[in-house]
């Protein structure tokens, strides 16, 4: 029988020595609200404070997002962190507040204090029963140890067999290209679920199969459906063996395509981090991961853009950008349109015949 009093017990132990202050944003992301140019001073300006907060009082001091997916445009912003002595945790949360309500204050309109702390009068009353519940998976996981390495097991953990990448030796018509993908990532199956979630399987770069399906074989055929590109038009992937990805050739007309991910640098990880643990948020220090990962995603597609003018192809071809949906709140239209403004207002076309970033399977051309 589940022993609720243990479960208070321990949620009371653990939320005596934490300190958790929570800013509510109302009508979506601040990324979104303030728009990318002042989201990055508003953002460093946090983040310094926070590097000066913890040099002065040796105290971490973790920031993340959460977004209330059951509450439309609400994303709660978190700062938590670990004092045993409960004067001086209280003590560290005024001036935590009070020094991110003049940061906030630049930046955004509200009236009276509207961050809350756990250790302040009303704090309880202040939460609906879902937003409780979020609370209570944070004050547990926060100690909890986060090991973001990657760490494939040495052993397959998935019986589906590999990725026949020999297919694509040769030219294939396009719609033989979309009927070899098509079938090797349809879910029919057991081993199809286990391929797709397994630690080595789908989303894992340990097998060269799995990195060229998930980088560029899906994506590439996601361009073809949204360009509406001819079934009997002949596709050429470069793979190793030539300095393209890709080469479509319609009639007379020939699209060279190079592909590149626009991810973070920590992408890898993305797997490892957000494994279920049948919690209703993702613990803390994840949590305060993830909202480092996100924050860099603009920057990461412009390097990734650059990186490729470097290459100064001679040929003309077309660059096409993936961008995971993990880093976008899986899509959502307002925070890929800021996304995008920030890029076009950061790169140019240089030598491509045209820059493409995909998103899900819409394609937007810088």
């Amino acid at each position: 029988m589940f022993d609720v009093s243990k479960l208070m017990n321990e949620i009371n132990k653990k939320e005596e020595k934490q300190s958790h202050s929570f800013f509510p944003f109302l009508h979506g992301s601040p990324y979104c609200v303030l728009g990318w140019k002042k989201y990055r001073l508003f953002n460093n300006e946090i983040n310094d404070f926070l590097s000066e907060f913890n040099g002065d009082f040796d105290v971490k001091v973790y920031v993340y997002e959460h977004e209330v997916t059951h509450i439309e445009d609400f994303f709660l912003w978190g700062f938590s962190f670990i004092q045993e002595d409960p004067g001086r945790r209280d003590k560290l949360s005024d001036i935590l507040i009070n020094k991110l309500m003049v940061i906030f204050g630049k930046y955004f309109s509200f009236e009276g204090e509207c961050f809350l702390n756990n250790h302040r009068e009303d704090f309880d009353n202040s939460l609906s029963p879902d937003l409780m519940k979020i609370y209570i998976d944070l004050v547990l996981s926060f100690e909890m140890e986060v090991d973001l390495k990657y760490n494939p097991p040495k052993t397959r953990t998935y019986k589906k067999s590999d990725f026949d990448m020999s297919a694509f030796d040769e030219p294939v018509k396009v719609i033989e290209f979309a009927s070899i993908i098509n079938d090797y990532i349809a879910l029919n199956s057991t081993e199809d679920l286990i391929y797709r979630s397994a630690p080595d399987g789908y989303f894992s770069n340990k097998f060269r199969g799995n990195k060229y399906l998930r980088e560029e074989f899906v994506p590439l055929l996601g361009f073809i459906r949204a360009r509406k590109i001819s079934g009997e038009a002949y596709i050429k992937l470069g793979v190793q063996d030539e300095n393209y990805d890709a080469k479509i050739v319609d009639n007379e007309e020939e699209l060279i395509i190079e592909i590149t991910l626009g991810a973070p640098k920590y992408d890898y990880l993305y797997l490892t981090a957000t494994k279920s643990n049948g919690a209703s948020v993702l613990p803390l220090k994840v949590l305060a991961h993830l909202k480092k990962e996100m924050d860099s995603l603009a920057g990461r597609i412009i390097l990734s853009i650059e990186k490729k003018h470097n290459k100064n192809y001679e040929d003309e071809r077309l660059l096409l950008v993936v961008v995971q949906s993990e880093y976008t709140y899986q899509n959502e239209a307002i925070v890929v349109d800021e996304v995008l403004r920030e890029v076009r207002g950061s790169i140019s076309r240089g030598n491509f015949k045209e820059i493409v970033l995909m998103f899900g399977s819409k394609l937007h051309t810088l």
